[in-house]
């Protein structure tokens, strides 16, 4: 039932961040951030899989959920990180596609 659900959010919500990045890339710079996009979720999925599989063969089933959060928790500050800084842009330098406060 999990693995549904996963399958189910990730075809709804990957070609929408899909979309959005290519939006904000602008037309000239699409395919290059569709194709890193892309590139960037296998090499997740592949990463992932070793450190299950590192885990699974060193530390054991048990340490899967708390070995599994140190990626997402660092992700999640770089993500953070890198908001702040595009919030921090002055006036006038804000990416392709950007709305504009009216």
């Amino acid at each position: 039932m999990a693995s549904r659900s996963l399958l189910c959010w990730s075809a709804a919500i990957v070609p929408l961040v899909q979309t959005w990045l290519m939006g904000t890339a602008g037309p000239r710079s699409a395919g290059l951030v569709a194709s890193v996009n892309i590139s960037v979720a296998g090499l997740a999925g592949a990463l992932g899989a070793g450190l299950g599989g590192a885990v699974l063969s060193g530390p054991g089933l048990a340490w899967i959920s708390p070995i599994a959060a140190v990626p997402v928790l660092a992700a999640t500050a770089v993500a953070l990180a890198l908001r702040n800084r595009t919030d921090a842009r002055p006036a006038g330098t804000e990416p392709a596609g950007a709305a504009t406060a009216a």
